[in-house]
């Protein structure tokens, strides 16, 4: 059958531009006998079959959801009525020939398959569904780099596992890797006793700020292998996250369910110091938008403008006018201070002793040690690696460009399609809906092509020399990359 009987309006748009169209978030929906197949072979019959029962497992009534609050999940999510981009996320060749109706030049592409088992609690399941699924990928996908790529999955739990499968990846020529925005652990002193809480109460480890594990070594093969560190999440996981959690709005628990996590990691990594020590390594956060990175830059300025080391000491209770404070009391107190004129010196001292303040005054008085600050300026350095995938229609997109943003940054959007999940009702609109913003003034041309095509390039590019060669837009990407003089 014919795939297109005329030019779509995606493909008529990215025929104007004069930059390629960059999806740094396509999704598979992986072709499940195929898949197995690599699974059992990773897993062994045995575990495989424990595995697959387990996966299989009778939903929990709404009596036990409600019992336990557990939260709405999902159900139909991916594209029904349209049956060919069904099936073309499925198959590498239907969608390497559909790319260019889309209007996309080249496209990254996530799992679906493996979003929750990426964070499965047993070792050994996790730790083999990686090991499969990758080679499932690399040997299924590999024809078509020329316009687009997978993602191999890293599980996080340790980060000897991490190390492990980030080689594994390196050796079947794999140029992408998923990061899982966090892993939640037990918290010891209540989980000891009750360990059927967990999953459902935990704390959640991401990697960077007060993490169970030192990930630098984590950082450091990615960075030697010339990895970026994209995180992807899913809405279960980050539902374990959230208190407020509906029992019977699939919708209510999905809004900013993607954001809200991804706001913990990028926090996290920044607090942890971790762009401060590995200042060449790119981060990205995906399928979560750029709005709250707007928010939580400068929410960093300013935190960091009054309780960096120096500032911080204006605070110091030490530090009162005791004469002042008690001339003021005593001249403007009136009625309110009257009764206690007398005992208005023991009253400060009282206050400046509170137990309840000294008990929770920390040893380490700069919440910004591991972050390497010295001046404001330093703050636009740790932001500068950080790179956030917007979907088509996420008009928010502009807040990545103005200028009302601290230092005037540019934040790093790049545009996602998040093509085969339930987000795209017709992925021949995904560039239609993207330009949109250009054609209403929301974006400048340049914006524009920062978000599709120059800061996705930056992203791998300046991790590994090769991402691009062989690829539709390696002699763009060669220019992006040139070194500016």
């Amino acid at each position: 059958m014919a795939l297109a009987t005329e030019q779509t309006e995606s493909a008529k748009i990215r025929a104007q531009l004069n930059h390629p169209v960059i999806d740094v978030d396509g999704h598979h929906l992986e072709f499940q006998p195929a898949m197995s197949d690599y699974l059992r072979q990773a897993m062994g019959p045995t575990l495989y079959d424990q595995w697959r029962q387990a996966d299989a497992a009778q939903a929990p009534t709404m009596d036990e959801r409600r019992d336990w609050r557990q939260e709405q999940q999902v159900w139909w999510s991916a594209p029904a009525v349209n049956t060919l981009d069904r099936a073309a996320a499925a198959l590498p060749e239907l969608f390497h020939t559909r790319l260019d109706d889309l209007g996309v030049d080249f496209s990254i592409l996530y799992t679906t398959a493996g979003l929750g088992p990426i964070r499965d609690a047993h070792d050994d399941v996790r730790q083999a569904f990686c090991y499969g699924i990758n080679e499932f990928y690399a040997e299924q996908y590999g024809a078509y780099a020329d316009r687009m790529t997978p993602a191999g999955l890293i599980p996080m739990h340790t980060p000897a596992e991490a190390l492990a499968e980030l080689d594994h990846c390196k050796q079947l020529g794999l140029k992408v890797v998923l990061l899982p925005s966090g892993v939640p652990r037990p918290i010891p002193a209540l989980h000891r006793n009750h360990p059927e809480l967990f999953p459902q109460v935990n704390w959640l480890d991401t990697f960077g700020l007060d993490s169970a594990h030192d990930y630098d070594p984590v950082w450091q093969r990615l960075t030697d292998l010339g990895f970026a560190a994209t995180f992807h999440t899913h809405q279960p996981h980050a539902g374990l996250m959230k208190s407020s959690k509906s029992l019977t709005s699939y919708v209510f628990n999905h809004l900013g369910a993607h954001f809200s996590i991804m706001y913990e990691v990028c926090k996290s990594l920044l607090m942890g110091g971790v762009t401060y020590r590995f200042p060449n390594l790119q981060f990205a956060f995906l399928e979560c938008g750029v709005h709250w990175a707007c928010g939580l830059l400068a929410d960093f300025v300013e935190h960091w403008e009054k309780r960096n080391r120096n500032s911080i000491q204006h605070y110091d209770p030490s530090r009162i006018d005791r004469d002042l404070w008690l001339h003021l009391h005593r001249e403007w107190g009136g009625k309110l201070v009257t009764p206690y004129q007398d005992q208005l010196s023991q009253l400060l001292q009282k206050d400046l002793d509170n137990p309840i303040r000294k008990m929770y005054e920390p040893d380490e008085l700069d919440d910004f040690i591991h972050c390497g600050i010295q001046t404001k300026a330093d703050i636009a350095d740790r932001f500068q690696n950080f790179h956030f995938g917007c979907e088509s229609d996420d008009r928010t997109v502009a807040f990545a460009f103005h200028p009302a943003n601290a230092f005037g940054m540019r934040l790093k959007a790049m545009f996602s399609s998040d093509v085969g999940h339930w987000d795209v009702n017709d992925n021949l609109d995904i560039l239609c809906n993207s330009y949109k913003l250009v054609q209403r003034g929301f974006l400048a041309e340049p914006d524009f092509r920062d978000f599709m095509a120059d800061n996705p390039i930056g992203l791998h590019g300046k991790m590994n020399a090769e991402f691009w060669r062989g690829t539709v837009v390696e002699d763009y990407a060669t220019k992006v990359l040139e070194p500016t003089v």
